[in-house]
């Protein structure tokens, strides 16, 4: 924002001054011209701000980069899988509010289901929950019989 309004500033006072016949055609361009190399330094200077910081960040997150994963809780790949999902008696709070309580749902494998409801009534909750993007806090979940 500064750079700018330094340009306008010394465009603007060249203006004048060629108008009043102080300086010539030469003199404003060459006042342009060392304007306009400011706002390239500025511009460059900033690039090189930004990339301090994302080094600095970077760094921050190597020791998250050099965890191992996780292992898997499921006995890995189950043969003649059918896509059965189960919902046992699922429950899910948050801030010490229950949002999800002993939701049971079987959900057949090549089947598809909606769930309706109005808002805030638990239904992202459930669906994450499903999809093993949100742990409940109690029950469990399963797909064909083997816990997620």
């Amino acid at each position: 924002l500064l750079l700018p309004l330094l340009m306008l500033l010394v465009l603007a006072v060249a203006g004048l001054r060629l108008g009043a016949g102080a300086i010539g055609v030469g003199e404003l361009v060459a006042a342009s011209r060392y304007a306009s190399l400011a706002v390239g330094i500025g511009s460059l200077t900033g690039a090189l701000g930004s990339l301090a910081r994302s080094r600095a960040a970077a760094q921050s997150l190597e020791p998250l980069l050099t965890l191992a994963p996780l292992p898997h809780r499921g006995l890995g790949p189950v043969p003649g899988a059918h896509g059965h999902l189960e919902l046992r008696d699922v429950g899910v709070e948050q801030d010490g509010r229950a949002l999800l309580t002993g939701v049971r749902l079987t959900v057949p494998g090549g089947t598809s289901l909606a769930v309706v409801g109005r808002s805030g009534s638990g239904k992202s909750q459930l669906a994450a929950v499903a999809g093993r993007l949100l742990d409940p806090d109690t029950g469990s979940v399963l797909l064909d019989g083997v816990p997620l």
